[in-house]
């Protein structure tokens, strides 16, 4: 979980490029997993692995795309906008994430 990951490197000084990898598997490894357990979980035992390893890519690059596309299409109108308080850009953002996460899941990403 990557909120213990950062938790722990606060409290335990390790080298910069190893708590550059943990802080990037913490990351990555939650996508996997939760695809996987929906993946499982919602439908029959009796599933090839190649369809298993098919669905789990779509969902990986979908989501992907998705989220880099609102992320970038995000930081360019947050770049260009002026909001009343310094206050909702962080707000916005929020919004922003939300908005990839439903995004991603109209596409069954």
């Amino acid at each position: 979980d990557a909120a213990a990951v950062f938790s722990v490197l606060r409290v335990v000084p390790l080298p910069r490029r190893l708590s550059g990898l943990l802080e990037a598997e913490s990351g990555f490894n939650d996508a996997p997993a939760v695809i996987l357990v929906l993946l499982f979980s919602a439908t029959p035992l009796h599933l090839e692995p190649l369809a298993i390893a098919g669905t789990m890519l779509y969902e990986l690059a979908i989501g992907t795309v998705i989220g880099v596309g609102v992320g970038f299409l995000g930081a360019m109108t947050l770049r260009r906008i002026a909001l009343p308080a310094a206050g909702l850009y962080p707000l916005a953002t929020f919004g922003l994430g939300m908005v990839a996460f439903a995004a991603a899941g109209v596409a069954h990403a």
